[in-house]
């Protein structure tokens, strides 16, 4: 999502096909294609580009405000249920 790419290299398996996974670290779309450079007897090919929208979990860009929130919730939780029990 921020421009920066990222290559890795899969081997294939005797009968030609491959797999790979990747678990992106960041919220954004992502574009995602596979790459072959060909051998001596086969021409290289690229596929199309897949986009790929990866939402929601935990975001880099957050910060700390949600943990702030989360704590500040805790916090008034706790005080309500000591003064229900004083009572």
């Amino acid at each position: 999502p921020d421009g920066s790419s990222v290559s890795r290299e899969v081997t294939t398996a005797p009968d030609g096909t491959y797999s790979d996974g990747f678990s992106p670290h960041k919220r954004g779309v992502w574009r995602v294609t596979a790459y072959w450079p060909g051998d001596e007897e086969h021409a290289g090919t690229t596929s199309p580009i897949l986009q790929v929208r990866v939402g929601g979990g935990p975001s880099e860009d957050s910060g700390p405000l949600p943990l702030i929130i989360l704590i500040g919730v805790l916090l008034v939780v706790v005080l309500i249920l000591r003064r229900r029990r004083g009572s």
